[in-house]
């Protein structure tokens, strides 16, 4: 038995933010208060190194360290402790929302998850596994999201450059895939644009056995949405996101900056969108010219997208992820 006022039971929570890591809600029961408690009966050692990563990191948008219980003759019955963020994972509500997050909310989460990454650079510190499973949300009206699963936040100086790169595959730069280790901050950058792609119901399929091809699949497919939407803010970003040249790549202050300034700007968004005459604002790859979209005006589709309903009908049919209601010639 732990010695502290704090109880376990069964979790409400969506998800875990790792797949091999449980969920528990934790209630004090000195103060009632209720928290979120992680436990990992086979990766005990990977809680306790969040754990004390957690407590050397203080921001708004880094989950919120609570304590951590662990019975010294028992290290797999350890829990770690912290603030509940009832809202479950930024991959739930992805999962959720087949056509894509709304642009203001995608801009939110981009602001709020860039500024925790630019704290963790600026300590000379990298992530490594940011993914939209690891940005836990607290609150979506308004939006408010953190930054989650710590285990291997690490400074650049201590890469092992002898060590197999952690993180989630899928969200490897192309310097870890080529060179399979780290190079750093560079490689939370691409994982945002990674994400991006994902809340922009964008992301190309990611084949077993071609791993390696994805991280150029995916710069390919940014490289497409651009030639559709030039000049689209959202496709900038992703862009700079997903520099191949990871010395060339944005940095986190940069895309805070990007997006606080887009956040500004949004009452004019949708004038800003402009598209040849006759087209819709998103259109979608087909061999003939795409006359009209599901009835829609210009206007309409410019609007429909600010709500969030048009983005996966930026996505090319080379991919297989949606064919859109198209009228060709």
């Amino acid at each position: 038995m732990f010695e502290h006022p704090l109880s376990l039971r069964k979790s409400s929570l969506p998800a875990p933010i790792v797949e091999e890591l449980d969920w528990a809600e934790v209630l004090n029961v000195k103060t009632g208060g209720l928290f979120a408690g992680k436990v990992s009966p086979e990766y005990a050692d990977h809680l306790r190194k969040e754990a004390r990563n957690l407590t050397r990191l203080n921001h708004s948008q880094i989950v919120k360290f609570i304590d951590y219980c662990e019975d010294k003759h028992n290290p797999v019955a350890s829990v770690l402790v912290m603030e509940l963020c009832a809202g479950g994972s930024l991959q739930d509500k992805i999962h959720d929302n087949p056509a894509g997050l709304k642009g203001k909310d995608t801009l939110q989460v981009m602001l709020q998850v860039g500024q925790a990454v630019e704290y963790l650079h600026g300590k000379g510190l990298f992530h490594g596994d940011i993914k939209p499973r690891n940005i836990i949300i607290r609150s979506w009206s308004p939006v408010d999201v953190v930054v989650g699963d710590c285990a291997e936040v690490m400074k650049v100086e201590h890469i092992d450059r002898h060590k197999r790169p952690h993180g989630t595959r899928s969200y490897w730069s192309p310097y870890i895939e080529k060179y399979w280790r780290h190079s750093g901050k560079s490689d939370d950058i691409w994982a945002l644009g990674i994400s991006l792609l994902g809340m922009m119901a964008q992301w190309p399929r990611y084949l077993v056995k071609q791993e390696k091809l994805y991280p150029r699949k995916c710069v390919t497919h940014a490289q497409k949405l651009n030639t559709l939407n030039p000049g689209n803010d959202f496709v900038k970003i992703l862009l700079r996101l997903l520099e191949w040249d990871h010395e060339k790549r944005i940095t986190a202050s940069e895309l805070v900056r990007l997006t606080a300034e887009r956040l500004e700007a949004r009452p004019n968004f949708v004038e800003e969108l402009k598209s040849p005459e006759g087209l819709p604002a998103f259109g979608v790859l087909v061999e003939k010219t795409v006359l009209s979209f599901g009835g829609l005006s210009v206007a309409e589709l410019n609007q429909e997208f600010m709500d969030g309903k048009c983005w996966s009908d930026m996505a090319e049919i080379e991919y297989g992820q949606r064919t859109a209601n198209v009228t060709t010639e």
